[in-house]
Order: structure tokens, then C-alpha cells, then sequence
């Protein structure tokens, strides 16, 4: 559902920005400006990329629809992002704070050296969660 939530969050982006008239009629001009503000705005190179492709999408859709498309706008290529994990330091760090009195592994030096957990991300909570490894059987 994320990819349906993230959609409905940049078409009604654009809804907003734009006025309420037919999208044949709608200069290129005017939907670039759009793009134009929210780099002024100083929004992420690849929130500004994906917010283009969201576009250009729904004119793909109206063409093949057979409705009256508005201005395609030239793509912007994506720049690839570093993906980073938290530390075991961090990790303690951020469930100490967030929950003082639960006992975890992890939270001593002692259970930090009684071997490795597997570290699981609770969506539920939205918070890391370590869980005991289970035995291979």
C-alpha cells in the first residue's frame, strides 16, 4: 500500500499546485514552475525525480485512456543514496531513551557479549526491537 499512499500524496501535491483547469490546456511553463518551487524549497533531488515521474505518469495514463494529456516534463535521473544501519551503540542508545526500564539484550556489557541477537524492525511500535536467535533444527 505504500506505493498507492505515496501516489495519492504527489497527485494531490499537484492538484494543489496547479489550477483547476483541463490539463491539455496547461503550459509547460506553469508545470515547471511547480517543479522549479520545490527545488527552491530545497526538497531532495530524488523527492523532485519521483514527484516528475508521478507526472509523466499521469499523462502516460490519459494518452493511453484516450484523454487529453497535459505537457510531459523531461525526466530528471535519480542519484543513488547511501543506505546506512545504526550501530549496536546506536541502537542501545535509542532504546534507553525510548524505553528506559525494559530489560533487552544489549542494554549491559554482559548481554552484549553473551553473543549476537538478530534485530528485527517492529512496525507495529516503530522502534527497533532485538529478538533472541532461534535454535536451527
Amino acid at each position: 500500500m505504500k506505493g498507492y499512499e505515496s501516489a495519492c500524496n504527489n497527485m494531490k501535491k499537484w492538484k494543489n499546485a496547479l489550477p483547476d483547469v483541463p490539463m491539455k490546456s496547461l503550459p509547460k511553463h506553469q508545470v515547471q514552475e511547480v517543479v522549479t518551487k520545490m527545488i527552491k524549497l530545497g526538497r531532495a533531488h530524488n523527492t523532485v525525480c519521483v514527484f516528475i515521474v508521478y507526472w509523466n505518469a499521469l499523462n502516460n495514463y490519459c494518452t493511453k485512456k484516450r484523454l487529453s494529456p497535459g505537457p510531459r516534463l523531461d525526466p530528471i535521473k535519480q542519484t543513488p543514496t547511501r543506505f546506512r544501519v545504526i550501530s549496536v551503540a546506536e541502537e542501545a542508545a535509542m532504546l534507553a531513551a525510548t524505553s528506559p526500564d525494559t530489560k533487552y539484550p544489549g542494554k549491559t556489557q554482559r548481554s552484549m557479549q553473551c553473543g549476537k541477537t538478530i534485530r528485527t524492525f517492529s512496525y507495529a511500535c516503530s522502534i527497533w526491537v532485538p529478538v533472541s536467535p532461534r535454535p536451527i533444527t
